[in-house]
């Protein structure tokens, strides 16, 4: 088990999805330094994809999720949070691997420090604090054992 406190381990999920939304638009950001990018981008079709507003929309939602993560981990219960992070980093993950087509040495570099942040949340979300439930309840002055 983690050996951590609930509020340090938020802060290093907030932390780390922070670090991934960084990475992903400074990656974007370096793509105006390749040579020709702007010019294929003005002709909508970038290293051989042609934009469309459907690319664009995905590619937003793609840049919400970790927006959004961000700040998740402040606002859900534990094991919601520890759910929410799994499924939002799953999702970004395969989505990394499965749109990285035709990437050159700077793609892979962004690729590779991108995928060991969302595995790092990933192992966090696993690893994170436990919810112990109660083996009694007291009910009407009565305490009764609960099995679960």
């Amino acid at each position: 088990m983690l050996k951590t406190n609930e509020l340090e381990w938020k802060l290093l999920l907030s932390g780390l999805w922070t670090y991934l939304l960084l990475n992903m638009l400074f990656r974007d950001v370096h793509e105006f330094f390749r040579e020709g990018f702007l010019a294929q981008a003005l002709r909508g079709i970038v290293n051989g994809n042609t934009v469309t507003e459907e690319a664009l929309f995905f590619g937003g939602i793609a840049l919400q999720i970790p927006l959004i993560m961000v700040v998740v981990p402040f606002l859900l219960p534990t094991l919601v949070n520890r759910w929410a992070n799994a499924i939002a980093g799953s999702v970004i993950l395969v989505g990394k691997l499965a749109f990285n087509t035709n990437p050159d040495m700077d793609d892979l570099l962004f690729a590779l420090t991108g995928s060991l942040a969302i595995l790092a949340i990933l192992w966090l979300s696993w690893k994170g604090p436990r919810i112990t439930l109660p083996t009694q309840i007291v009910c009407n002055g009565t305490t009764r054992n609960v099995k679960f």
